[in-house]
């Protein structure tokens, strides 16, 4: 039997390769996905572990015990100690050149020289004094930055101001890679000025002088500084026990993506066996009389197995180890796209592993043997007699058993059910199995289902394409089994594809609609000693930037509403947000009117979440409570609700409460619509550039800037999503095209009868292309179907039901998917007409079957 598999696959290779092309692509996919998930772990572990990777003893140290400033300098001064450094950050706003608005940054003590200065110096040096500063980022050195909001503390460590502004000049510029504690840009200054912002409370890391033993080390740090030393400042670590414990905080996050990205590469394989399944299918009912025959001759059922087996996973194996060769040369080719854009040393070469070179054949071998076992069982059943018939009396019927029609009914109603009740009740626990169970329902009845949409769509074809429409559309409706299988095939990759499009649409759409009800003015803009004068004069200043759409004098701050309850007791539900005052409509045209003097407006989500109606109650103070009993703090506002269900604005003032709460003038900025991300950017620079002209001690907050950074987030995942997905409908329309090869050499003799009675070969290829276009929009308009209300479904069951979620279906994108799976089941196409169209009529007529 082994000799009977190697020669029908020596005898007719080509029917043999887009099968093979369809394991190796998912093998591929598979080996890719494996090698990523390495170098992801990698980039991973080195980013939480760089600003560590130099210590060889660390100190997880409780910097608020009396004595740690001396317990440093005892190790400090402890035999084989090379350099010691406070590790640890705080996360401060600044005014950086080029940089739009003042984003926050990363505020450090600079790393001593040595092992423990683990970033790279670009230009310049390293701060050496108070005053001068280290920046990661598109700075330069030599110009200024500045630190605001800055907590002032002097030598003796006592507060003297927490809104004051650091000056410094920029002497060097570093990179700072992926390390995960330094997410933002960087300023690293002088040690002890970074230690009296606040930087410096993180752990105490110690470098080893050369020829030091780490062990005998870590002893003697304990001994002066550990838990049971005289003046213990914390538990004694090696630098490897540091860098594991930081790396496994990520741990989870890392098996996370590496079993969600291997999901895909799971879908693939599945599509992958679909495809096979479908191309043994035809195969072996080619093979009839063939099977007949050698059960004539003496082979037993057991033989036929074998050697449909042995079939099977020769080509697996060799596809699989093309694939690996293949997945291989893609993550080289990845790493030498991307991997020098990766800082540090770079992603390192990735070489298979042990999983790689074995499981990748075998894998190969198990999809391809999957896939025709039940192909295989069918042969088996031939009898010896179907020798003596003619072929075309053992095909293909159109019936499904009332098994399987009645288990995938079942599937569709009970998923179906499940999928509505998870979606309205905002249960992603139930929805997500209950639409797996809808869509397992829906490919079980594919043979019901979709030939009856290929005879829809052939109808088109018919009308649209003429005489070779009329021809591929009767050759689709002649085989509903293999039509159910090809166009299934497309069906998965596009229902996943679409599914995604619409669930992160969806996502970014309520997001997007979240984050602009939470902070509807795009920018506010306010200053320490800014007076009523002072934001008219800055509102003024800030319409003539371009971009800008309006800007408005207003008073702004964060507050705190209770709701008063009955008999004066503690409020149940307080709210802190922020408040507005004054004529607001310039800006937020939605926005009600100034109320009344004794009156507060709620947004209907503020009053809501206070259990609040119109008429009742609220008390309105400063968001500071340690300064609520302050001499001449400001105090609670008892207020009278009115809701409006319009208004973007949590909670709006009359301008005199507002003062009497603690709100303070500021400058309330709206851009204009339609600009994309890179233009909002440009807009708030420029704005910022004109603020910081007129008032120097100007703050801005550009929520907008958070808005446009979610929408490219979702734009990028929806991008990856797609392109992952990609990879399954790629391998389903190799289906398509390995279906039409085997379908025309099944038909030889019937194309070469079109041939001879006048079918031209532009007409042959027309049909068989009107015959691959079928095949594709059949898998591609249910899929899209499907995928639209998965989408749906699932959007709302994430999000907590229909009434918390904006529904946003890219129907542009969807458009474009179908148009494209169209078109490439059309090229698809080309090669298997090319052959059909280029054969003798005479020749084609006088082969036998």
């Amino acid at each position: 039997m082994r000799q009977l598999a190697l020669a029908r696959l020596r005898r007719t290779p080509g029917r043999y390769l887009a099968c093979a092309l369809a394991v190796a692509l998912a093998v591929a996919f598979a080996v890719l996905v494996q090698l990523a998930g390495d170098a992801m772990a990698q980039v991973v572990r080195d980013g939480d572990t760089a600003s560590v990777a130099g210590a060889d003893i660390a100190v997880e140290a409780g910097w608020g015990e009396p004595g740690a400033d001396a317990a440093v300098a005892r190790v400090a001064d402890l035999p084989g100690v090379a350099a010691v450094h406070r590790a640890g950050s705080v996360v401060r706003g600044a005014e950086l050149p080029r940089a739009a608005g003042q984003p926050s940054v990363v505020v450090a003590a600079a790393p001593p020289e040595g092992a423990l200065r683990w970033p790279e110096l670009l230009d310049g040096r390293w701060p050496a004094a108070p005053g001068e500063v280290a920046v990661s980022g598109g700075t330069r050195v030599g110009e200024q930055v500045v630190v605001v909001g800055e907590p002032v503390v002097d030598e003796a460590g006592e507060l003297v101001s927490d809104g004051g502004r650091l000056e410094l000049e920029v002497v060097g510029v570093v990179d700072v890679g992926y390390a995960a504690d330094f997410p933002l840009d960087a300023l690293f200054l002088e040690p002890g000025q970074a230690l009296r912002t606040g930087a410096g409370q993180g752990e105490l890391l110690v470098a080893a002088a050369p020829g030091t033993d780490p062990a005998a080390l870590r002893d003697a740090v304990a001994a002066a500084v550990g838990p049971e030393s005289a003046a213990p400042l914390g538990e004694v670590l090696t630098g490897e026990e540091l860098r594991d414990s930081r790396a496994a905080s990520s741990a989870v996050l890392v098996l996370s993506l590496r079993t969600a990205v291997g999901a895909f590469a799971a879908l693939a394989v599945a599509v992958a066996v679909v495809v096979v399944s479908n191309t043994y299918s035809v195969l072996l009912a080619q093979r009839v009389r063939e099977q007949a025959l050698l059960r004539c001759i003496g082979a037993t059922r057991r033989d036929l197995w074998r050697a449909g087996t042995t079939e099977a996973v020769l080509l697996g194996a060799v596809a699989g180890v093309v694939g690996l060769l293949t997945g291989w040369g893609l993550a080289v080719l990845t790493r030498a796209v991307v991997g020098d854009r990766v800082p540090g040393d770079g992603l390192d070469l990735p070489v298979p592993g042990l999983v790689e070179v074995v499981g990748a054949p075998l894998l190969g071998a198990v999809a391809a043997v999957v896939a025709s076992v039940a192909a295989l069982v069918r042969a088996g059943q031939v009898s010896p007699l179907a020798a003596l018939r003619p072929v075309e009396a053992v095909g293909e019927t159109a019936r499904t058993s009332l098994l399987r029609t009645v288990l995938g009914l079942l599937l569709v109603v009970a998923g179906g059910a499940g999928t509505v009740v998870g979606a309205l009740g905002g249960s992603v626990g139930l929805a997500l199995p209950a639409a797996l169970l809808a869509f397992v329902g829906v490919l079980v009845l594919g043979r019901l289902l979709l030939p009856v949409v290929a005879r829809l769509l052939g109808g088109l074809a018919r009308a649209a394409g003429g005489p070779a429409g009329a021809l591929a559309a009767a050759s689709v409706g002649r085989h509903p089994r293999r039509t159910a299988a090809t166009a299934g095939a497309v069906l998965i990759g596009v229902t996943l594809a679409v599914t995604a499009a619409v669930g992160a649409g969806s996502l970014r759409a309520t997001t997007t609609a979240e984050l602009e009800a939470y902070t509807p003015v795009d920018v506010t803009v306010t200053a320490p000693d800014l007076d009523d004068d002072g934001a008219t004069a800055l509102a003024v200043e800030a319409a003539g930037v371009e971009g800008v759409g309006a800007s408005t004098a207003a008073q702004a701050g964060p507050v705190v509403v209770a709701r008063v309850e009955a008999g004066g007791g503690e409020p149940e539900v307080a709210s802190y947000t922020q408040a507005l005052a004054g004529d607001l409509t310039d800006v937020l045209p939605e926005a009600d009117v100034p109320p009344d003097a004794g009156t507060v407006v709620l947004s209907a989500a503020e009053a809501e979440l206070l259990r609040v109606a119109t008429g009742d109650q609220v008390t309105v103070g400063p968001d500071s409570p340690e300064a609520l009993g302050a001499p001449g703090a400001p105090v609670p506002a008892a207020l009278v609700v009115v809701v409006d269900a319009d208004t973007p604005v949590d909670v709006q003032l009359a301008p005199a409460t507002a003062a009497s709460v603690g709100a303070a003038p500021a400058v309330l900025v709206a851009l204009v619509d339609g600009l994309g991300h890179e233009q909002v950017e440009a807009r708030v620079d420029a704005l910022t550039a004109a603020v910081l002209s007129a008032e120097p001690d100007a703050v801005l907050d550009a929520p907008v800037l958070l808005l446009g950074s979610v929408q490219q987030t979702f734009d990028v995942l929806l991008a990856v999503v797609t392109g992952m997905l990609g990879v399954t409908v790629v391998i389903a329309l190799v289906g398509v095209s390995n279906t039409l090869s085997l379908s025309l050499v099944e038909r030889g003799q019937e194309n070469a009868l079109l041939r001879a009675l006048g079918l031209s070969r532009s007409r042959l290829r027309a049909m068989v292309a009107w015959e691959a276009l079928v095949l594709g929009a059949v898998g591609a308009v249910v899929g899209l179907v499907l995928g639209v209300l998965f989408g749906v479904a699932g959007t709302w069951s994430l999000l907590g039901g229909p009434s918390e979620a904006v529904v946003a279906v890219p129907w542009a994108w969807l458009v474009g998917l179908v148009v494209v799976v169209a078109g490439v089941a059309v090229g698809a196409s080309l090669l298997p007409a090319h052959r059909a169209s280029a054969a003798a009529p005479a020749g084609a007529l006088g082969a036998a079957g």
